[in-house]
């Protein structure tokens, strides 16, 4: 299989926007590591749990969630259009 530059990035940024939560109480994780899998970009969830992430990757794109406190997770998004919930369980 042979892919082009083309082939794995977008013209313009897809925009990936979730919240991360605990998975017992459900409570906002803040300060948690978000990474698309393929490529460099990143970001840290807000106090209220909420990230943004802009990646030139075409759809679905997986990122990783990790926080020092919990188990890490892994989430393939192929559609923007809804903000996407995670739940991690603690460690």
């Amino acid at each position: 299989m042979i892919l082009s530059f083309t082939d794995m990035y977008h013209a313009t940024p897809v925009l990936l926007r979730g919240r991360v939560v605990s998975g017992a109480d459900h409570q906002p994780v803040s300060r948690a590591y978000i990474t698309a899998v393929q490529g460099e970009e990143e970001t840290l969830t807000d106090t209220s749990g909420n990230f943004t992430l802009r990646t030139w990757q075409a759809l679905p794109v997986t990122i990783t969630i990790q926080h020092g406190d919990y188990k890490s997770g892994k989430l393939v998004i192929s559609d923007t259009s809804q903000l996407q919930q995670v739940q991690l369980l603690r460690r």
